[in-house]
């Protein structure tokens, strides 16, 4: 049994798409058409919605890499790196 998510689903926090390949149980990068399902015709944009029939959402998000990358982007954090002993 399965979570189903809407085509139009979009994430509460952020506004992106949630039905895309890379929130796919099936997405990956090292398979044909990076997709481990076989879809065909190949899904261009990865993180963009598509009406994808084999989408299976991913029990767990990734989010601290993003985290991460925004933090050294941050002039915040720059500045306060400077200080930091």
């Amino acid at each position: 049994m399965g979570v189903e998510v809407a085509l139009d689903a979009i994430c509460t926090r952020c506004g992106g798409d949630l039905h895309t390949c890379t929130n796919c149980v099936h997405f990956d990068t090292g398979a044909h058409n990076q997709c481990r399902a076989g879809v065909e015709p190949r899904v261009a944009k990865k993180s963009a919605r598509n009406a994808c029939e084999s989408f299976a959402p991913k029990a767990a998000q990734e989010f601290k890499q993003e985290a991460e990358a925004k933090a050294k982007d941050d002039p915040r954090s720059a500045f306060d790196a400077l200080f930091k002993s």
